[in-house]
Order: structure tokens, then sequence, then C-alpha cells
């Protein structure tokens, strides 16, 4: 699971893609703002898993 940041005006982040891969398929996740991008990752780490920056 990775993201990667879209920035805006003044290097702050505009929004998030979060990409998962499960089973071989890619899911992606487009556009998350970045409460919602704060929320979901709130929710992994609660069940152990954590989003990474996207290396690709």
């Amino acid at each position: 699971m990775c993201y990667k940041v879209i920035m805006g005006r003044n290097f702050r982040p505009y929004a998030y893609n979060v990409f998962i891969n499960y089973q071989g398929v890619k899911y992606e996740i487009p556009y998350l703002e970045p409460e919602d991008y704060g929320a979901l990752r709130q929710v992994l780490k609660g069940r152990g898993m954590d989003i990474s920056e996207c290396t690709a």
C-alpha cells in the first residue's frame, strides 16, 4: 500500500492518490482529500498496517 502526494500552492498537499496491491490486483483511490487520507491512515494503523510513499 502506498501513496503519492499531489501538491498544491505553497507546497501544501492538495490530495493523495492511494495505491493498494491485493492478491495481484492493483486498486487506486484517487484524489483523497488530506483529512480523508488522514482518517484512512488512522484506521489502517489501528489494524497494524501502514501506508508508505510510493517509490516508482
